[in-house]
């Protein structure tokens, strides 16, 4: 199988990093920024409420609910159009508070067995990301080991939908069949790869028993640490 392999793909949220610490993180920095330059807005954007919040926007918009990115503006645009700026007034203020979370998104801690593995696959396979999430791997600091990043901003589409995985493919020149594809979520990441014929490995750090509708993936590991033992055995 490994000589068949060229490509590791792997999501990034809860794979590479802990996500909630970091989107805690960037909801504090967008907090604090609004409540000192944009106290109206502040008083309606709640992170409480943005749940609720983008229920009603999706329910309104369906076609935004790939684009988290774009969900979050409209939200923030929202707020301000509430406290009564203009429309291009909120709009600018939007972006801008959008951008404060966003670089906030990028600060992000990886497992500690992280690093070793990508550093190790680096000098064996083609090392890809993709991701549902904002987080960018060449923002983050991590570019050095991957040599594309697909998002559903790029894709537009998100996981599991199969055009995520394809455009990986047609981008790296490589069938479904020599990509690895390496996440956490057994729909969106397992699922959906497996659906184009990606082989799968499913990042089980948590120890929960496999969804009993979803067909197994190839290697279940419980860290990248183990995936790169296994990688490592099959390649003798």
């Amino acid at each position: 199988m490994l000589a068949t392999l060229k490509v590791l793909s792997f999501d990034l949220d809860n794979t590479l990093w802990d996500t909630p610490p970091v989107l805690q993180a960037a909801e504090q920095a967008l907090e604090s920024w609004l409540t000192s330059h944009a106290p109206a807005l502040a008083r309606r954007y709640t992170a409480v409420g943005f749940a609720e919040r983008r229920a009603g926007l999706l329910r309104e918009r369906p076609e935004l609910l790939h684009d988290v990115s774009a969900i979050r503006q409209h939200i923030l645009a929202d707020c301000a159009r509430e406290a009564d700026m203009p429309p291009a007034q909120a709009q600018a203020l939007a972006e801008t508070a959008f951008a404060v979370f966003l670089a906030a998104r990028q600060q992000v801690q990886l497992y500690p067995e992280v690093a070793a593995c990508l550093t190790w696959a680096q000098r064996h396979f083609r090392l890809a990301a993709i991701t549902n999430g904002n987080a960018c791997v060449y923002r983050a600091g991590l570019g050095q080991w991957f040599c594309t990043a697909i998002d559903p901003r790029v894709a537009g589409v998100a996981k599991p939908h199969p055009r995520i995985f394809t455009l990986l493919c047609e981008r790296l020149a490589v069938s479904p069949a020599q990509v690895l594809h390496i996440g956490d979520d057994p729909d969106a990441d397992v699922r959906g790869a497996m659906g184009v014929g990606m082989r799968t490995v499913w990042v089980n750090r948590a120890g929960l028993a496999w969804p009993n509708d979803l067909t197994p993936p190839e290697w279940e590991v419980r860290d990248l640490a183990q995936l790169r033992q296994c990688l490592t055995a099959l390649a003798g």
